[in-house]
């Protein structure tokens, strides 16, 4: 009696742990349609903000008194500070230009703060810790408010430095001690935080959260999310914020449905300094959902376009390739079951044939039986009848089966007609990251320009036309370093082109990049051809260089082949594409 309650005990526990593991997983897959429907409708968030935008434009047209229109333009930055970085730096040095009209110090610093933000989220940190630097000095003379902000401040840079030299410290001692250094000055300006914020700040929770005690705000922070509506910067913050506390108890599952709603709220509010959803993204790849994965790592990467926000361009490409490389395996896997159904429908075909064969063969011994017992009792006018129906059978059997191989050639057809479709599919794809690269370009060239405008504003002394314009230049750096991402990006996809382009040249004319270099010049040129960009004009623009340098190294390569020059850039189109 005993044993058979406990077996029943046993049965109930099993069955109640199976069915709370099952309701986990439909809330969480609830959540992610409403980030799904939330990304969907982005469009119409995104005019509701412009909308917004709008109205406060228009009544800052009828403002003429200073303060006033230092009050309007306050809530247009907050509409535009994580939404157009461009729109929020020109209103933080119109709300600078008042300021210093004024006289007004805490003024002053407050936007110095503010352009720092907009640095440090576009990825120019030093700029960024310029604007911090002229509020050093008198930061312990700053309101507490202020004070906190600046602190803030002083974090996000930080992390945003760690963000941008990458994972790679193991292997460099300059940059580990960087970040460690980094870590330490990150934990100082939070205990600072934590020693003069109140509670009524609506960053309370969210500071807390990354101090040395998080979990004393997890209960506050699952009340207020359970009440919010997620369509607030501040709502992502905090289920952000929660979702490291759960990182950091070693809950998963419920930290997977925290950074959900933090997406959810990031993309309700039209935040592109989202870091929420680039993490999920990488947590779906990691659990096999690639398509959902897919989708939102290609979100991030239009916000990070579109706020210009370097720092994130890095992170989102590292993940980007990964996703993409699993998603191309996966196509490949399914080529090769499709392959191993088809030959599997070939063997079936076989084996139905085989017993045909033997159906026949059977059918042809019991016709002769029936011969011979007619034979035998002088019935043959019988044995004929029954005969002919034989036959009929027969020919019904062989009419079935000639539907069946009729069948069979349609399914070939649409197998072939799926593997042509997975094809174009894998083009379109190319095709698309070649033009992301090529935008990507044209945005450096357009930097360049308008450096060299503010080049001619400064020497005509036209000032205040130059306050009004200034942004920040490209450099010869930061064209390094975008040939780098493009390199490590495109290796990322096509792992073994240099191997496969070396393939089209004389064994002793192959080219491979310095030591230190992913790819060179006459490589990048052909990778860029690879992608389906073949214009030398356009070449020229991506790499910065003249159309007759990329026409002579293009020349210099072809003579290294013994392709003819007419085929040589399509067949170089063709690398790493499957054959059929």
């Amino acid at each position: 009696m005993n044993k058979r309650v406990i077996l029943l005990f046993l049965i109930g526990v099993a069955t109640w742990m199976g069915n709370a593991t099952t309701a986990r997983a439909q809330s969480l897959n609830a959540l992610l349609d409403t980030l799904d429907h939330a990304i969907a409708r982005y469009d119409r968030y995104a005019s509701q903000k412009e909308t917004r935008i709008l109205a406060l434009k228009r009544q800052l047209v009828q403002k003429q008194q200073p303060a006033d229109r230092y009050a309007l333009q306050s809530l247009l930055y907050d509409e535009y500070y994580v939404y157009d970085a461009d729109s929020a730096m020109a209103l933080c040095n119109r709300q600078l230009s008042i300021a210093d009209e004024l006289q007004n110090s805490e003024w002053q610093a407050e936007w110095h703060i503010k352009r720092s933000f907009i640095f440090a989220a576009t990825g120019l940190l030093s700029d960024a810790d310029k604007e911090l630097a002229s509020v050093e000095g008198r930061s312990h003379l700053l309101p507490p408010a202020l004070r906190t902000e600046y602190y803030r401040q002083r974090i996000y840079v930080y992390s945003h430095q760690q963000q941008y030299l990458g994972k790679g410290a193991e292997n460099n001692p300059a940059v580990k001690q960087g970040n460690e250094d980094a870590d330490v000055l990150q934990q100082l300006y939070t205990d600072s935080i934590l020693m003069i914020v109140p509670k009524t700040d609506p960053l309370y929770l969210w500071q807390n959260a990354w101090g040395p005690k998080p979990s004393t705000v997890k209960t506050q922070l699952e009340k207020v999310l359970q009440s919010s509506h997620l369509d607030n910067r501040y709502d992502a913050m905090n289920a952000y914020s929660l979702a490291h506390i759960y990182e950091w108890e070693g809950n998963e599952e419920d930290r997977v449905k925290a950074l959900v709603k933090s997406a959810i709220a990031d993309v309700r509010c039209c935040n592109h300094d989202v870091a929420s959803l680039e993490e999920l993204s990488r947590i779906l790849y990691e659990r096999g959902d690639l398509e959902r994965a897919y989708n939102y790592i290609n979100y991030c990467m239009a916000g990070d376009q579109a706020y210009h926000n370097r720092v994130r361009m890095v992170t989102t490409g590292q993940t980007f390739g990964l996703i993409h490389a699993a998603s191309v395996e996966r196509q490949h896997m399914q080529q090769r079951w499709l392959l191993i159904g088809l030959v599997l429908l070939v063997l079936l075909a076989i084996a139905l044939a085989i017993v045909i064969v033997q159906l026949v063969r059977r059918m042809g011994r019991v016709r002769q039986g029936e011969k011979a017992l007619a034979e035998a009792n002088r019935q043959q006018e019988k044995a004929n009848a029954e005969l002919q129906s034989v036959n009929r059978q027969l020919q019904e059997m062989v009419a079935k089966v000639d539907e069946a191989n009729a069948e069979l050639q349609n399914v070939n057809g649409r197998l072939t007609e799926a593997v042509d479709e997975l094809r174009k599919t894998n083009y379109v794809k190319e095709e698309t990251v070649g033009m992301a690269f090529t935008l990507c370009s044209r945005y450096i060239t357009q930097m360049d320009e308008q450096r060299k405008t503010f080049g001619r504003l400064f020497k005509t002394n036209q000032t205040d036309l130059l306050r009004k314009q200034l942004e920040t230049s490209k450099s010869t750096a930061q064209v390094k370093e975008f040939f780098q991402n493009f390199d490590q990006m495109f290796l990322n996809i096509y792992p073994d082109f240099i191997d496969d382009f070396n393939s089209l040249l004389r064994p002793d004319e192959r080219i491979q990049p310095k030591e230190g270099d992913l790819l060179n010049t006459e490589l990048r040129i052909y990778a860029l051809v690879r992608l389906g960009i073949n214009d030398s004009v356009k070449i020229a623009d991506f790499l910065h260089c003249s159309p007759q340098t990329v026409y002579n190294h293009r020349l210099r390569v072809r003579n290294k082949s013994d392709i003819p020059n007419s085929e040589f850039a399509a067949t170089v189109q063709k690398l790493g594409k499957a054959s059929f």
